[in-house]
């Protein structure tokens, strides 16, 4: 009876030092210090596009016009702020009707950010819908990253997160947001919303 006692908490020490689960909080670290990356990124393929800076080596940028609006293609390497690299390859999209479409396959390459280093990649769609009272938000997040430094392991995202608003002059004015999903195996909304 002794032997088998002591064998099953050497399995229990063994499996739970091997496992590859990611804290709460490195989650939530890990996870702001890569959409942080994401959103600089994203804001700089636009503002590169809309100053038609495609000559540059690093930054390759088309646009197609079609009878519903206009898609910007872009495909190029961002400099982390703290060091690494971030490829973007996607598209972004304005339609006549108000609708807005990004998509952005990202690859991390030793990207620092926030004292996090993140390797691995992430996908990410956003559709955005514009009214004269509303707007709205749906964003999608799919990927595996792997963080070391502030935040550590490795990192299964599957996130959906939508934002409205509504405003009917003056002060009425409503504001929900909700996510769903998970990050780093924990539940989306814990993660995402701090």
């Amino acid at each position: 009876m002794h032997k088998l006692s002591v064998g099953l908490v050497m399995l229990a020490l063994v499996t739970s030092a091997c496992s590859d689960e990611v804290s709460q909080e490195d989650a939530q670290r890990g996870w702001a210090a890569a959409n942080l990356v994401l959103a600089l990124g994203q804001a700089q393929a636009q503002t590169r596009s809309s100053a038609l800076e495609s000559t540059e080596s690093d930054f390759d940028y088309s646009t197609t016009e079609s009878a519903n609006g206009t898609q910007h293609n872009v495909n190029y390497s961002f400099s982390c702020l703290e060091g690494g690299k971030a490829a973007f390859v996607g598209k972004f999209a304005t339609h006549d009707n108000g609708q807005t479409t990004f998509s952005y396959d990202v690859s991390y390459d030793g990207c620092r950010s926030q004292s996090v280093v993140i390797d691995g990649a992430l996908g990410f769609s956003l559709d955005m819908k514009i009214t004269d009272s509303s707007t709205s938000l749906e964003y999608v997040y799919n990927g595996t990253l792997d963080f070391s430094g502030e935040a550590s392991g490795t990192c299964a995202i599957d996130l959906i997160g939508k934002t409205s608003t509504s405003f009917a002059g003056g002060s009425d004015f409503s504001y929900q947001v909700s996510y769903s999903g998970s990050v780093c195996g924990h539940d989306a909304d814990l993660v995402a919303s701090n």
